[in-house]
């Protein structure tokens, strides 16, 4: 019976050393790119860790830090993450923004897996130069905010403010209803593309998580934006309305 008795304890300790353990940690790395320009001096290199889990475009913002660079590329970095906020079950990736006053200069063209499932916790992040969104260009879609009454054809929650504000630098900030939102746009003419939108990770009611996500697919498959009398519309590729929202008040 002694016998069985270690036998048994001796399979369970195997068993638990073979299930991995979030701990916290440390993810560390260097951007860089090619472009043969150099930073300015007010540049700030913003680093955030991403919950990729979810399909359709939504990073659950996991831990972030900014970076004043002394030094041009490559620069380094470190992310601390604690032991809850990292599950070896999930997927996490790293997004990178380079801006200086407000102004997107360079970014990482999609996050780039990281800590979990085989993914290492140090990276090197190539870095690509991004066309700004300029407010001449864009028929006032750049610095207003804009409060979707429409997404998909079904309308929106009440009192579930989903709203959208695309900077000069192509930084993109809102809220999808519930969580926070902050990501970086590209536009050329009246194409539109959203990068990896990010988000905070509060919980709301089922109706106001499910507008969330589709609005957050809704940025993902935007091609092209209108702007029609007091609207502004984000079309597909095809030219089909996917949301449209009105200046907030």
């Amino acid at each position: 019976m002694t016998m069985r008795i270690a036998s048994l304890t001796c399979a369970l300790v195997l068993m638990a050393s073979a299930i991995p353990l979030a701990r916290a940690g440390v993810l560390s790395g260097e951007v860089f790119y090619r472009e043969r320009v150099a930073l300015p001096s007010n540049a700030v290199l913003e680093i955030s860790l991403v919950d990729v889990t979810r399909p359709g475009g939504l990073g659950e913002l996991v831990a972030s830090m900014q970076v004043r660079p002394n030094r041009q590329v490559p620069i380094p970095f470190e992310i601390r993450f604690g032991d809850d906020d990292v599950d070896p079950r999930r997927r996490y990736a790293v997004r990178a923004n380079i801006l200086a006053d407000g102004r997107l200069l360079f970014v990482n063209a999609s996050p780039q897996r990281v800590l979990t499932q085989g993914y290492p916790n140090s990276v090197r992040t190539l870095m690509a130069a991004v066309m700004s969104v300029t407010a001449s260009g864009s028929n006032g879609m750049v610095g207003q905010e804009w409060l979707a009454e429409d997404i998909g054809g079904r309308g929106v929650v009440d009192h579930a403010r989903t709203t959208i504000t695309i900077g000069a630098g192509g930084t993109v900030t809102g809220s999808g209803g519930c969580n926070r939102l902050r990501g970086t746009a590209q536009t050329d003419g009246n194409s539109l593309t959203f990068g990896t939108m990010a988000a905070t990770r509060m919980m709301c009611p089922p109706a106001v998580m499910d507008q969330e996500g589709k609005f957050l697919r809704a940025l993902e498959l935007t091609r092209e934006f209108r702007i029609d009398g007091p609207y502004l519309k984000l079309l597909d590729g095809d030219g089909a309305e996917l949301v449209r929202f009105t200046r907030s008040s």
